[in-house]
């Protein structure tokens, strides 16, 4: 179980990225290849030529983040579906866009340990300024934000709109807020800034199909909105609940994390805890890693596809990222397990869907 201060939320790739485009259109990986970066949609074609630039770190509301040379010099910034730089805001990091509205940080002492936040708009404007001791992404409208000794949450202007004594503040889902006191105990909060979780918890995650998981004495469980205990807190890990299943660990012998499929009322619905890693269930189906080989199961813990992949993600829009190096190949299969769009050996590559780095 990790412990986490919900305080700076200033990771720079992550976050539910919502888009009025169609699925195909959309971007799905970006990888570098001898020098270039390649970017293709969801059909697997290049969405504009090559680029030289640095670096990809993600995509999110029309735009990908990236780092690009200036001079010597390497800068931030956002580049449109044309593959055209079009915003570089004066900063030293750069977010993704989530809730149109993406994090900048500028240092503010020569070992650059010491950032202030601010956020950017859609149109590229500087909206906030950078004077924020911490801010988290924007999420349903707000953002929790420090500002000196007054900390809340902002709307997309930077006007306080809730106010909060001696709590720190994470995200909002499905209307509510995890906060932090100063003794490390985790609650809940509505829009209005009331506690309607109180703050007794370890930690908590975020609500997802009405429930939220829970860690309190070295032990998970779930709650629903109105803070009752519906799971027990037996587990030694959880992740939130996806189609309906939660995916639970439990220690084994050795310590290491076995993982299994409970379902709302807490039942096991798979045969056991055997999993060594697992993805979240997406389109009724979880990648798992299991004797060193991914696959993907069923809500029963069934293998949908042989075991013998390196490497897996979720599925999405009816297509997984997934490498096999016995007969070294990588890309994109269907739910037939056929690949459908090959990707070459690269130096690194992102999947834009979820903003998170693919391996080969």
């Amino acid at each position: 179980m990790k412990k986490i201060l919900l305080i700076l939320i200033v990771i720079i790739s992550c976050g539910v990225i919502a888009s009025a485009k169609s699925p195909a259109s959309e971007p799905l990986i970006a990888y570098k290849l001898k020098g270039l970066w390649y970017f293709l949609n969801q059909q697997g074609n290049e969405l504009f030529p090559a680029k030289a630039i640095e670096d990809v770190l993600g995509y999110g509301d029309g735009y990908f983040t990236i780092k690009y040379k200036d001079g010597e010099v390497i800068k931030n910034g956002m580049m449109n579906l044309k593959g055209e730089i079009v915003f570089k805001p004066d900063c030293d990091k750069l977010s993704v866009f989530q809730d149109s509205m993406a994090i900048t940080i500028k240092y503010v002492d020569s070992e650059k340990t010491l950032g202030k936040y601010g956020f950017i708009n859609l149109k590229g404007e500087q909206v906030i300024s950078n004077k924020m001791n911490g801010v988290s992404f924007f999420s349903e409208g707000i953002a929790f934000a420090a500002d000196g000794p007054k900390k809340g949450y902002i709307d997309k202007t930077g006007k306080f709109v809730i106010t909060l004594d001696n709590m720190a503040g994470n995200l909002f889902s499905e209307g509510l807020a995890v906060v932090n006191n100063d003794k490390f105990k985790s609650g809940c909060i509505d829009k209005t800034g009331k506690v309607v979780i109180p703050l007794k918890y370890d930690e908590l995650g975020d609500f997802t199909e009405g429930l939220n998981r829970f860690y309190l004495n070295a032990k998970v469980g779930f709650i629903d909105k109105s803070g009752n205990e519906v799971i027990r807190p037996i587990y030694d890990d959880a992740k939130g609940f996806s189609n309906g299943i939660a995916l639970v660990a439990m220690s084994n012998s050795r310590g290491n994390y076995s993982w299994g499929f409970i379902n709302k009322k807490g039942d096991l619905v798979s045969k056991d805890y055997k999993f060594e890693l697992i993805r979240d269930f997406s389109e009724n189906v979880a990648a798992v890693k299991q004797d060193m080989f991914w696959t993907f199961v069923d809500k029963d813990g069934n293998n949908v596809f042989p075991a013998v992949y390196s490497y897996a993600e979720s599925f999405k829009n009816g297509i997984a990222w997934v490498s096999n190096k016995i007969i070294d190949r990588r890309g994109y299969m269907d739910m037939n397990s056929n690949f459908i769009i090959d990707i070459p050996k690269f130096e690194k590559a992102i999947d834009l869907r979820f903003n998170r780095k693919i391996s080969l």
